[in-house]
């Protein structure tokens, strides 16, 4: 990343869409409380001592006359909404003393309980993203498929103590309905980042390291029916800051467990000069000849992905590795009651994670296989060095989707004690991810969707006021095509915070068929001024 200039290159075309997605709103927001833990690179989690569950209840039968609640979206069809009517009805407005949560076996105490109702939807060219406790895998569903009505209780309590690297079984249960949980068992974290030997067993993990330091060119490590005409893209993106979520609690006088806030505020945290950098890394898959993985799942077939940054020496300085296996899948679309496993089941396009690296360059490889063939992708890798008492800027994040940020809690329940990886870019009520693509293609009618972060350490200077602006310059002939004068960066602000997250939709109807680049400039009223960069 240059800290004088921060550049996207674009791509503008009339047949080819960049991804702009955004998911069904929930109704919970997240929030946010101080970050107490040891020092090092804050993290976005849900607090440690509070394990959160989602569960979806339903009715066990369908009485004869029975209209079941399903919402008042738009579907597609008549026959969809005549399929979504015969489901079994989903269970609302159930109250807490219904449930009833087991950790290994043991009932817990509730202390934190929500509902939120979702209506059936047409779920057709929508994606999906799966978290995990390495980062997020993203399936793109392109339908035709509908997303039945759901009746979702977030169930949180404070869990026994465990070491490091342990697990335990969850279950929840509500006499007289049937429970689907996004997870039946929750592990915590030991010190296993990046050890695909663990996931995928030591002759695959082997055979990836062996890969990732290869220097053959990718036909000698896959076949041609397996390189896919895309094979893998990478984007990296340097910020100084992490998202902090963590339950609230409202402390009452009273001798049974305080009443629990319902009101979630994410903040973001800069992290100490002195810290390694956050680096989130997209790797993006598209291997046309082997799209979906063949139902009931025979032998399990598994994706598996490996992420090294080498020094300049050869030496490793940070790693990542991840599986998703077809089994696991199905699983997912069972507790989402999502048909489209009975025909195949979708392999992931894209992976999202995050690596602490110091200031420096490096060498990003990246690994992608299903244990019998692999594709590799690798890139520089540059670092800035944080100034804290000065105006500084993040790398430019091209957003491929957005989508509400209401999901990032969510998510959330489905990894804790573990963070969410990579922490999530929110401004706002949006979060953004990366576009996967090599270049960020749009059409004609098609926005822009970009996320920064500005740095102010003298933010809470009397007086003090922090401003942005960006310009679109044609590549071929360098002449300035879409340009703003400088705009406040005060409706982004957080009260005490020096990070500004800023999430911008930028409109490119004046851009003619072409390639283009995106400037973006920040300042202050103090003369402080710095431009930032991407390639």
């Amino acid at each position: 990343m240059s800290r004088q200039r921060v550049v996207a290159a674009l791509s503008v075309c009339a047949l080819v869409l960049m991804l702009a997605i955004s998911a069904m709103p929930q109704r919970s927001a997240p929030t946010a409380q101080t970050d107490d833990q040891t020092p090092g690179i804050p993290k976005f989690y849900a607090e440690s001592r509070q394990i959160l569950v989602e569960a979806d209840v339903w009715g066990k039968t369908r009485e004869k006359g029975e209209h079941p609640w399903i919402g008042g979206e738009n579907l597609r069809s008549r026959l969809e909404r005549q399929i979504i009517e015969q489901l079994v009805p989903v269970s609302r407005a159930l109250e807490k003393e219904d449930f009833h949560i087991f950790d290994n076996g043991i009932e817990q105490k509730i202390n934190y309980f929500k509902e939120s109702d979702f209506p059936a939807f047409d779920n057709t060219n929508h994606w999906y993203m799966v978290p995990s406790i390495e980062g997020t895998w993203g399936i793109y569903d392109d339908g035709p498929h509908y997303g039945p009505p759901e009746a979702s209780y977030m169930i949180g309590y404070v869990p026994p103590p465990s070491a490091p690297g342990k697990c335990r079984t969850l279950k929840v249960v509500v006499e007289g309905h049937d429970v689907e949980v996004n997870r039946d068992s929750y592990c915590v974290q030991g010190s296993g980042s990046g050890n695909i030997e663990a996931l995928a067993g030591e002759k695959i993990g082997n055979r990836m390291r062996e890969v990732a330091q290869s220097s053959k060119p990718m036909r000698d490590v896959a076949p041609p029916s397996k390189q896919g005409s895309s094979d893998i893209t990478l984007h990296a993106s340097t910020l100084w800051s992490s998202g902090v979520l963590t339950v609230a609690r409202e402390s009452l006088p009273s001798v049974d467990p305080p009443v629990v806030g319902t009101d979630f505020t994410y903040v973001v945290e800069v992290h100490d000069s002195k810290a390694p950098a956050t680096v989130q890394i997209t790797a993006g898959f598209d291997f046309y000849s082997w799209r979906n993985w063949d139902y009931p799942c025979k032998k399990n077939p598994a994706l598996y992905i490996l992420g090294i940054a080498y020094k300049a020496n050869g030496d490793v300085a940070g790693q990542f590795a991840d599986t998703y296996s077809c089994l696991g899948a199905i699983r997912l679309s069972e507790h989402y009651r999502d048909p489209q496993g009975l025909g195949g089941v979708y392999i992931p396009l894209r992976f999202d994670t995050q690596l602490a690296l110091r200031p420096g360059d490096y060498d990003l490889v990246v690994v992608v296989g299903d244990g019998d063939y692999f594709h590799r992708a690798k890139m520089p890798l540059h670092v800035e060095t944080l100034d804290p008492q000065r105006l500084m800027v993040s790398d430019l994040v091209v957003a491929g989707i957005v989508r509400y940020a209401g999901w990032v809690f969510r998510e959330a329940a489905a990894v804790n004690p573990a963070p969410v990886v990579p922490s999530p870019l929110v401004s706002k009520d949006s979060q953004y991810f990366p576009d996967s693509d090599q270049t960020t293609h749009l059409g004609k009618h098609t926005p822009l969707y970009v996320y920064f972060e500005i740095y102010e350490p003298q933010i809470e200077s009397p007086g003090i006021k922090v401003y942005y602006q960006w310009r679109i310059t044609d590549q071929k002939t360098g002449s300035v095509v879409i340009s703003t004068e400088q705009v406040s960066a005060a409706d982004w602000m957080i009260p005490g915070n020096v990070v500004i997250p800023v999430g911008l939709t930028v409109n490119t109807e004046r851009l003619k068929k072409g390639f283009y680049k995106l400037e973006l400039l920040a300042a202050d009223s103090g003369g402080a001024r710095v431009g930032l960069a991407s390639s």
